[in-house]
């Protein structure tokens, strides 16, 4: 294949699974509310429009699920971008692509202890959150990254 073609196919399924990953982050967000607030006791105006905590931790599971799929196949098609390119020797070399796949590694695990009976609600949210802060920095990187594919992207 073509390696702009890979390029377009990285970029498209990236920003794909950033907006579900954001999706995620917001229905999380929207749980931990939820949550404290009938934890509090004190229901305010706002409990009435929010959705119930299953309805959200549905919705957040669906987001999280498919932001980690398409997260993971852009990872992949930026690898195959890379070798045609003939430049997959520099992947361990850019910044920007290990803390990608490191935070890879994190949404599977929040992902895998969400889909099993070990862990659900509130720490899922919450490690949900975390990790996208760590998507966002990991972002940012490029911008600091003295060498790498992704400098100054």
């Amino acid at each position: 294949m073509v390696p702009e073609n890979w390029l377009w196919i990285h970029i498209a399924l990236l920003v794909t699974g950033l907006m579900c990953l954001l999706m995620a982050v917001i229905s999380a967000l929207l749980y931990l509310l939820q949550s404290a607030q009938i934890k509090s006791k004190h229901l305010g105006k706002i409990f009435l429009k929010l959705p119930s905590l299953d309805a959200l931790d549905k919705l957040h599971f669906y987001y999280l699920s498919a932001g980690v799929i398409f997260f993971t196949s852009g990872l992949v098609s930026g690898i195959f971008w890379a070798r045609d390119l003939k430049e997959s020797s520099q992947i361990l070399k850019d910044p920007m692509a290990i803390l990608s796949f490191i935070t890879c590694v994190i949404y599977w695990v929040i992902l895998s202890l969400r889909a099993s009976t070990l862990s659900r609600g509130q720490k899922i949210a919450a490690g949900t959150v975390l990790a996208f802060f760590l998507l966002v920095v990991t972002l940012m990187s490029s911008s600091f990254a003295p060498s790498g594919f992704h400098k100054g992207f």
